[in-house]
């Protein structure tokens, strides 16, 4: 035996793989953001689906929304919601006037790390309708 592990891997290791990031830490980081975002769209019975296939120290993050979807939040809502839970930038923007170059190459990485957190959750809990809902919204935003 050459010492490798053969457990599965968990949602945060995948997360962190597929998206490309530096540490499981910044991994758990992106799906609390994603969760908490989550808690305030779907409905109660598929954020109880959610529930059974996140790390339990990541439960109380879909259980902070109102239990029932909120109809005022779009794609943009939504990725603003988990944009402001992510360290997605290297620096400060200096910008003067002007589009916001940073600002735009950081919500490319948002949308990109959360299609991976909901990619990730879709293939541990299922075809839930409203995650794959919000994955094609998602996509329309690019």
């Amino acid at each position: 035996m050459t010492g490798v592990s053969s457990a599965p891997e968990t949602l945060t290791q995948a997360i962190q793989r597929r998206a490309h990031l530096r540490s499981e830490d910044e991994a758990k980081h992106a799906l609390q953001g994603v969760l908490q975002a989550l808690a305030h769209v779907l409905p109660s019975d598929e954020a109880d689906v959610i529930c059974g296939c996140v790390p339990d120290d990541l439960v109380w993050c879909m259980r902070c929304g109102p239990g029932t979807p909120d109809p005022l939040i779009d794609s943009e809502v939504f990725l603003g919601w988990v944009m402001s839970s992510l360290d997605a930038t290297a620096g400060q923007d200096q910008t003067l006037g002007g589009e916001v170059s940073l600002a735009a190459l950081a919500a490319d990485e948002v949308r990109g790390r959360a299609r991976v957190v909901l990619d990730e959750i879709i293939s541990r809990a299922g075809p839930l309708v409203n995650v794959t809902e919000w994955c094609a919204r998602l996509e329309a935003t690019r």
